[in-house]
């Protein structure tokens, strides 16, 4: 079974609540299900958008013509799509502040592992300007990106 992601809004934040009074025993299996862990459900809401949109999906199939879900399902993808982008924004905020604190502190072998790992993530995307901004934003540890790893025991100076 595919799981996408619905989102619960569009990429400019809007979103429209709906409402439904369902039995009790309802409510528990969605619980059960979200709670289990196995599916990609965080909350009640996840799971609803998901079920909805599966069932809407179907009767589409059922009565074509009375909806477009194409127009929707590509609408859908560049909402995911925008979200998926600013999460890898933040994520390689995230590790560049990494590799600053391990510098910071010292840990020169710390702050070079983790920078080739942020450098093996950005070589994989796709060119774009994702890559173009991740490339940028790494350029300023370029120095990490060949180097072996050292020592900053005296003792071990060169």
């Amino acid at each position: 079974m595919d799981f996408p992601n619905i989102p619960a809004a569009t990429k400019y934040g809007h979103g429209l609540t709906i409402s439904a009074k369902i039995p009790p025993e309802l409510f528990s299996e969605c619980q059960a299900f979200v709670q289990s862990g196995r599916f990609p459900y965080r909350t009640n809401s996840d799971l609803l958008r998901h079920a909805l949109h599966a069932h809407l999906r179907a009767l589409a199939d059922c009565e074509p013509g009375v909806v477009n879900p194409d127009v929707t399902d590509v609408l859908l993808e560049l909402t995911r799509s925008e979200a998926r982008s600013e999460q890898w924004a933040r994520v390689l905020e995230d590790g560049v502040k990494a590799v600053e604190g391990h510098l910071g502190n010292g840990r020169v072998q710390d702050a070079t592992r983790f920078y080739q790992q942020l450098w093996a993530l950005v070589a994989e995307m796709s060119p774009g300007e994702m890559q173009t901004q991740g490339i940028e934003r790494l350029q300023k540890y370029e120095f990490l990106k060949k180097s072996d790893p050292m020592s900053l025991r005296p003792s071990e100076a060169v």
